[in-house]
């Protein structure tokens, strides 16, 4: 018979040392690209970012490609965000999405195009010569798939592709 003073780690500590794990996991991880926490739609934005638990439309692909195996019929989206920032008085990203159900694969395929443009960007003045003007546009492509395993849990995964072009233009 096993006691709880003979246990050599209690609960507590197996709990602790998990959930330590867990966020060591997850320290390092960065964002490929600070456009990835703009919202591309205005529902998920104005209820706080929750897109990941409410992946119920075509924005799934940006939030979470599972959502998509509950889905039914196809769907596109499009959005456009002027949005001004920093040096950058000229900044807007636009956004595509699509997703179509495919009999033939048993799921949802999916894809978006995101495209953020800085405009351009005029470097430190020397007297009453500028020294420099640089445009700055990204683009990103995203496919996906998703498709049932259960009655109520999905499977989902998408690939991203970074295309970022920074064009100097001296004077």
């Amino acid at each position: 018979m096993c006691t709880k003073s003979h246990l050599p780690v209690s609960i507590f500590e197996i709990v602790f040392l998990i959930l330590l794990l867990f966020n060591l996991c997850f320290a390092q991880v960065e964002i490929a690209d600070h456009y990835l926490e703009i919202s591309p739609n205005a529902r998920a934005s104005a209820m706080g970012e929750s897109g990941v638990g409410l992946a119920d439309d075509v924005w799934a692909i940006f939030w979470n490609s599972a959502g998509y195996a509950f889905q039914q019929g196809s769907e596109v989206a499009i959005t456009h965000a002027y949005w001004p920032i920093y040096s950058f008085p000229n900044y807007s990203i636009n956004y595509i999405s699509f997703k179509q159900p495919v009999k033939k694969l048993d799921g949802v395929i999916a894809g978006s195009i995101s495209y953020e443009n800085f405009g351009n960007y005029v470097g430190p003045q020397f007297g009453p010569v500028m020294s420099s003007s640089l445009r700055i546009h990204e683009m990103a492509f995203a496919l996906g798939y998703s498709a049932k395993l259960l009655p109520t849990m999905g499977l989902g995964f998408n690939a991203r592709y970074f295309y970022r072009s920074h064009l100097i233009n001296s004077f």
